[in-house]
C-alpha cells in the first residue's frame, strides 16, 4: 500500500523530477500523503508492535547515562526519538563544542 502510494507521487511529480535532477518533495508531502494515511490504516498492528522511547528534555540532556534514566523503556524500544523539532530553537546558537 505504502509503496504504491509513493509510486503515484513520483508518477504525479515526474515532469518535476526529470527537470530538476533532485528530489522534489517536502518531507512533510510524504508523510501527510504516505506515512499517515498507511499508519492509519494498520493503527492497530502498528501500535501494538511499535514502541518507540520519546524522552522528555530533561533526559535528553542529561550528562548521566542514557540506559540509567531510561531505563527499560530504551531497551524495549525499536525507536529512540530525539525530537529536534521541540528543542532544537535552544541548541541552534549552541557550537557542537559546547553541545558536547
Amino acid at each position: 500500500l505504502w509503496f504504491n502510494a509513493l509510486h503515484g507521487k513520483l508518477q504525479e511529480r515526474l515532469d518535476d523530477i526529470k527537470t530538476s535532477q533532485t528530489y522534489v518533495f517536502y518531507w512533510q508531502e510524504i508523510l501527510r500523503d504516505v506515512f499517515v494515511p498507511v499508519s492509519l490504516i494498520h493503527q492497530k498492528r502498528i501500535s501494538r508492535g511499535l514502541l518507540a522511547a520519546n524522552p522528555d528534555k530533561d533526559v535528553l540532556w542529561s550528562t548521566r547515562p542514557f540506559r540509567e534514566l531510561l531505563g527499560t523503556e530504551t531497551r524495549d524500544a525499536h525507536l529512540l526519538i530525539l525530537n529536534n523539532s521541540k528543542y532544537g530553537s535552544e541548541l541552534a546558537h549552541l557550537t557542537q563544542e559546547q553541545i558536547l
